[in-house]
């Protein structure tokens, strides 16, 4: 759905944006937990100047805890996890 939603906005951006939303395919794809700061920063900035791009990124967050859920974490599990993943970068 993000890779749809990336390359129909890629389509769609003016040219001069063009090579900034290309280069940001796998910042997308990767989890949150996973990013450097740099990365991060980037992703930040793709998701304000893209609403669909945005919706999709969220969509994609939200899907993630549900699956968590349905293997029976919550949301403090969830967030243990993604404090324990942070502190082994």
């Amino acid at each position: 759905m993000e890779e749809v939603t990336r390359r129909r906005e890629w389509r769609q951006a003016e040219e001069e944006d063009k090579p900034f939303i290309k280069g940001q395919r796998f910042n997308l794809f990767r989890n949150s937990e996973n990013m450097t700061p740099q990365r991060e920063s980037s992703l930040k900035e793709l998701l304000a100047m893209n609403e669909e791009l945005y919706q999709a990124y969220t969509l994609k967050d939200m899907l993630k805890r549900i699956v968590y859920k349905a293997c029976g974490y919550n949301d403090l599990d969830y967030l243990y996890l993604k404090i324990r993943q942070e502190g082994q970068k």
